[in-house]
């Protein structure tokens, strides 16, 4: 279950930041560098849902995402730091607190690991 909570997590923030790219990519001059760089983070949902998860679990650099966001707009780099912070101190470290309160309930039931 904690795999699909991250996965949702990271679907819905996917399709947000996929219509921002989607926009600046349909209004972008032929050879504009950011243009290319949307289209290799965010070219698909798929790919999105990749850049952003590689941006929280180490991947990427944060910094290469919110400066390409803060192309299309601020709200969309906004949205992107709220998405790190929620999925890095708040999603992540509850699952962690789970995974680790049932390893101590293991733990106090099995007389051989005390």
């Amino acid at each position: 279950w904690a795999v699909v909570v991250v996965v949702l997590l990271v679907f819905i923030f996917s399709i947000v930041f996929l219509h921002g790219a989607v926009q600046y990519i349909s209004s972008a001059s032929d050879g504009d560098a950011y243009a290319e760089e949307m289209v290799m983070f965010f070219g698909s949902l798929s790919m999105a849902m990749l850049t952003l998860f590689m941006a929280v679990s180490g991947g990427i650099d944060w910094w290469d995402v919110v400066k390409l966001l803060l192309e299309v707009h601020v709200a969309y780099a906004s949205v992107f730091v709220v998405f790190v912070v929620i999925t890095v101190l708040a999603v992540l470290n509850v699952i962690n607190a789970i995974f680790v309160n049932d390893a101590m309930e293991s733990t106090r039931k099995d007389f051989d690991l005390r």
